[in-house]
This record gives structure tokens, C-alpha cells and sequence, in this order.
């Protein structure tokens, strides 16, 4: 019995693994970060196409979303507009800035109090 010798595999460049993956799905394989205006929007397009009787899974492909970032986006941002979505980043920000700020100044007072104690 004569044994089959299999070519070695060889690894496949960008352009060849794109072109093996079914319709164009190698969009869905790059990590988009979406802006608040874009989610709003979606959601709002989103809304339309469910209303229409489509499912969330069909709503979901159309968007080039998954299903639990619809649903975490949904529950986040239903019911609120651009600018009140805008004001909410910008507030949680000033609020982690502001937070970096104060743990820095408990680290200053007890690096003070050390050395008042002659502890250093």
C-alpha cells in the first residue's frame, strides 16, 4: 500500500483569507468604534426596520452589529437625544478626570503626614 504524501499548508496572505469568507463578511471582523450620534442613528433606523416586521438577528446583520450590542446600546441610549447622549461623555469624563485629581491628592496628604511623622 502506497502512502498519500499531502502538500505542506502554507499560510494565506490578507487578499486570500478575505476571499474565502462568505459575502463580504471580513467587514465584520475589523473592531468599529461607533460615535454616540452613529448609535443614536442606528437606533433610530433600527427602530424602523423592527417596525416594518423585520427580526432583531435581520436588524442586526443590516447594522453590522451583534445582537448584544444592539440590545446594550438600546438600553443605553432609548429614548435620549444626540446632545443629551454628547453631554453624558463629556460629563463621565470630567467625572474620571476629577476622580484622578482627588485620589492624587489623597496620595499627596498621606505622603505628608509620613513625613510630618518622621517615617520616611
Amino acid at each position: 500500500m502506497r502512502e498519500c504524501e499531502w502538500p505542506a499548508p502554507r499560510k494565506l496572505n490578507q487578499v486570500e483569507w478575505e476571499s474565502t469568507l462568505p459575502n463580504g463578511e471580513e467587514d465584520s471582523l475589523k473592531k468599529i468604534r461607533h460615535t454616540a450620534t452613529q448609535i443614536v442613528g442606528m437606533l433610530r433606523e433600527a427602530e424602523a426596520l423592527l417596525a416594518t416586521g423585520k427580526q432583531v438577528p435581520e436588524v442586526c446583520r443590516h447594522l453590522r452589529v451583534s445582537e448584544s450590542t444592539f440590545y446594550r446600546w438600546r438600553a443605553e441610549y432609548t429614548g435620549v437625544d444626540v446632545d443629551q447622549v454628547t453631554r453624558l461623555k463629556e460629563l463621565e469624563e470630567e467625572n474620571r478626570r476629577l476622580k484622578q485629581v482627588v485620589a492624587e491628592q489623597a496620595l499627596d496628604i498621606n505622603i505628608l503626614r509620613e513625613v510630618a511623622r518622621g517615617n520616611y
